[in-house]
């Protein structure tokens, strides 16, 4: 789902971003891409630590 998740969002963010790149500038938008993929992939990583704890409490 996640791979999926990616696919998708580069699908459809990249046009944008390329737009925005040539309004703007290179470094402003890569510099936000990159912030806002950090966030999402530490988002990604929370999610899939609360979702996988409570079974790893369970099994104990």
């Amino acid at each position: 789902m996640a791979a999926g998740a990616v696919g998708i969002g580069s699908a459809l963010g990249a046009p944008v971003l390329g737009a925005l790149a040539d309004r703007r500038g290179q470094r402003p938008v890569l510099v936000f891409a990159a912030v806002f993929n950090t966030f999402a992939v530490i988002a990604l990583i929370l999610a899939a630590c609360s979702a996988t704890a409570p079974h790893t409490l369970q099994s104990r």
